[in-house]
């Protein structure tokens, strides 16, 4: 199926308003419906097999899109900028990582400029569709039953990790560490931390001192060619700084199954006392919210044991983070307040909120804003 103009989903459905931003260009791209064909700027026939994924690191702004250009299908990145002229302002005719584009995607071709050996394409700013609705939630009186939908979005969150968990292969050490891993690995390492956690040989790491082991996971990703990324990551991030950070919770989980399961509070506290010297307080948290309680959780439903799960339940709901979750922070700043903006299951209900509304535009549906008609 063929369209005659540019036509668009519903993945990234929220249109940055400012035309000058680049991130706008892209969600604009990337909302493209699979079978759209646009002309080139030399009259080629672009056929959108795939628009491809939105890349938050360093590198091409898009990759792994399928293209077809006058019957070749194509497979690679795609690069967005505002002005035709910026791919060689910004270094990119010069940059090896840029070689792997396929398409550049911008809002204006400047005439006198040079151009990229690759295909240009100009996508407009696009025009707000009737009935299309803005996502706005400022001046929203924040009712009751509002904070009621919120409270059971992080329910459904909890009920998630428990589930979880509750899946065989995570009810061990490995299972542990892997879900571990992925919070570890910031942006594109989470890929990396993830596939070397399933590759290291717990019995022989548990038998090693904490400097034997941190040498053993350094020689396995070596080994395995695992690539780590800096660029846009903190410094607290970085891969060697959060590999220290895995060694720990190894040696933890080791001893976390090998004993009888502690109270939540005995859990927190020696996972502090594990964990403070390599990480912060937002990583334990985050491990404590997505890990360790689900897994406490997750056996006091095998074992029927309600006190335990009742507890560990309502530990979890009272976790806290030193920060807030940049996304959630600008959208419903303003709207909710700074103690609830750093409360673990808050953003767990609006990572929920995001999932199951805003992805799909069910605007008039919405939870917060349901009793604001003004707004929808």
């Amino acid at each position: 199926m063929t369209y005659p103009s540019p036509t668009y989903g519903r993945l990234y459905p929220v249109f940055d308003p400012a035309r000058g931003y680049e991130i706008s260009l892209v969600n604009q791209w990337l909302n493209l419906t699979p079978g759209t064909i646009i002309r080139s700027d030399k009259y080629q026939s672009i056929f959108v097999i795939h628009p491809g994924k939105r890349n938050l690191h360093e590198g091409p702004d898009i990759f792994e899109a399928s293209i077809q250009i006058d019957g070749e299908i194509l497979t690679g990145n795609i690069e967005c900028h505002i002005e035709s002229k910026d791919w060689f302002t910004h270094g990119h005719d010069k940059n090896h990582a840029y070689d792997s584009v396929i398409l550049h995607v911008v809002r204006h071709i400047n005439p006198h400029a040079p151009k990229p050996n690759i295909p240009t394409v100009v996508l407009e700013q696009p025009k707000q569709e009737k009935g299309q609705v803005a996502c706005s939630v400022e001046n929203i009186f924040v009712s009751t039953e509002t904070l009621s939908s919120l409270h059971y979005l992080a329910e459904l969150r909890w009920q998630f990790h428990v589930q979880r968990l509750l899946e065989k292969q995570s009810m061990t050490v490995q299972g542990l560490i892997i879900l571990s891993a992925g919070i570890l690995g910031v942006g594109r390492n989470k890929e990396g931390f993830i596939h070397l956690s399933k590759s290291l040989d717990i019995t022989q790491l548990r038998k090693l001192s904490r400097a034997e082991g941190m040498k053993t996971i350094k020689k396995t990703a070596e080994t395995l060619s695992i690539r780590w990324y800096k660029k846009g990551v903190r410094p607290a991030s970085y891969p060697e700084k959060r590999l220290e950070v895995l060694i720990e919770i190894i040696r933890f989980s080791v001893e976390f199954l090998s004993d009888e399961l502690p109270s939540p509070n005995s859990l927190r506290e020696n996972l502090i006392g594990k964990l403070k010297r390599v990480c912060g307080e937002g990583v334990i948290t985050e491990l404590l919210g997505n890990v360790f309680f689900p897994y406490l959780g997750a056996n006091a439903v095998l074992d029927h044991d309600v006190p335990l799960f009742t507890s560990t339940r309502d530990a979890w709901f009272e976790l806290r983070l030193p920060y807030s979750y940049m996304k959630f922070d600008k959208q419903f700043r303003g709207v909710f307040s700074s103690p609830d903006l750093r409360s673990f299951s808050f953003l767990q209900a609006l990572k929920s909120l995001d999932k199951y509304y805003c992805q799909y535009r069910y605007c008039k549906l919405c939870p917060i804003k349901e009793e604001d008609s003004d707004l929808l």
